[in-house]
């Protein structure tokens, strides 16, 4: 799961929507006005949630609360 940002066409409200890599280009419903078909902003930051489960380790203490990674979009194509 990942935090996309969208924008609607109508009021030019941005807003973010967590969704499946999958179904990152489903248009989405704004939240102020309700207009559908709002597109997915391109070169924004996206989000990751990196879950550990939080489990115990051996030495009885909790392991580190998952931390978000951002990814530009641009560095998205690049190889290396």
């Amino acid at each position: 799961m990942a935090i996309y940002e969208f924008s609607c066409a109508k009021c030019s409200h941005v807003f973010d929507v967590n969704l499946k890599v999958d179904n990152r280009d489903t248009p989405q419903v704004c939240p102020e006005c309700k207009a559908t078909g709002c597109k997915r902003s391109f070169g924004s930051s996206v989000t990751s949630h990196v879950s550990s489960g939080a489990k115990t380790n051996r030495s009885g203490t909790k392991n580190r609360t998952p931390e978000k990674k951002v990814i530009h979009l641009s560095n998205l194509n690049k190889s290396g």
